[in-house]
């Protein structure tokens, strides 16, 4: 068994890095193609300059999702909605739905699995969707979605979401959940709405370090008392 488990997870990190490397090679060469295409002359020294404050703001932010989704997808998942995208809006409630319907706990090995079969399918329904709304039917349900009736609730679709998502993690490890949102919500109001977007990936790094070691004491105090 442990070496079934062993040879499945060295084949999904050899099948996730080539797909992530063949997938970047595609993301790059659009740009690269289109500015041949076109005759547009790349000066690659104007775009690192351009480049410096998104790769200040963007990075943290990618490295920091990217260890806090983890337990909860695993590697193939992770590999596999990083190259899809639309972790937070998407995949992340598909996964976590997933995981809630077949009864598995997030880092377990049938959790791994629920979650890349989340992500497949969740990635095939954003696809027929994009299709459907481009082609088909986009211009009968863009009056619909700009109905200042109902635009509000679609403008709100994400924190609803992840309202649903956090809730019951909240109340399943009330301990666990009570530094990061009183950080959370202490930096915000500190910081201020209008300054915060710019400064949340830190925000959140200093979060996650924080939160892991008052979890990490909380535990060895537990192992004590016990």
């Amino acid at each position: 068994m442990e070496k079934g488990n062993h040879l499945f997870s060295k084949r999904i990190h050899s099948l996730g890095r080539w797909t992530s490397v063949i997938a970047l090679f595609f993301m790059v060469l659009i740009p690269l193609g289109t500015a041949y295409y076109y005759g547009v002359a790349l000066q690659f020294t104007q775009i690192f300059a351009a480049s410096i404050g998104l790769i200040a703001t963007f990075l943290p932010t990618a490295v920091v999702e990217n260890i806090s989704y983890y337990p909860v997808f695993g590697a193939g998942a992770m590999y596999l909605s990083s190259i899809t995208g639309n972790i937070l809006n998407m995949k992340l409630p598909a996964v976590v739905s997933g995981q809630k319907i077949a009864e598995v706990e997030p880092g377990t090995e049938r959790g791994d699995v629920i979650a890349i079969i989340s992500v497949g399918v969740s990635s095939l329904v954003t696809i027929t969707i994009l299709i459907l709304g481009n082609f088909v039917v986009g211009e009968a349900l863009a009056p619909i979605l700009s109905n200042p009736v109902l635009k509000p609730g679609f403008d709100n679709i994400t924190p609803a979401l992840l309202g649903a998502i956090t809730l019951p993690q909240l109340i399943k490890a009330k301990k666990l959940a009570i530094t990061p949102i009183i950080l959370a919500v202490g930096a915000f109001l500190l910081i201020g709405p209008d300054n915060f977007g710019s400064v949340q990936s830190y925000v959140l790094i200093s979060v996650m370090i924080v939160s892991v070691g008052v979890a990490y004491f909380l535990y060895k105090r537990e192992q004590l008392e016990s």
